[in-house]
């Protein structure tokens, strides 16, 4: 999802991270920035709300790996990001 928030930010011409290269933009609480210059960024909401859109959402599966290389038997996790 962070990467779908850097790319909304970098392609908008009204955003202060347009036109940065997405590698140098950084995620830190509900802000992106460019790397080592956290006055020029913006929030999730802003870069949300300018491309109208109310949220951003990915989906990932996970497939038990078989043999020696298992680690744990009963491991499950989820990551929920609200903003």
């Amino acid at each position: 999802m962070r990467e779908q928030a850097i790319k909304l930010a970098v392609e908008d011409a009204k955003s202060p991270l347009h036109g940065v290269d997405p590698d140098t933009v950084v995620a830190s609480a509900d802000r992106l920035h460019v790397k080592g210059n956290p006055a020029r960024g913006e929030t999730y909401r802003q870069v949300l709300t300018r491309n109208n859109r109310t949220r951003l959402e990915t989906m990932g599966s996970f497939t038990r790996p078989m043999g020696p290389e298992r680690f744990s038997l009963f491991a499950y996790g989820a990551v929920l990001v609200g903003v």
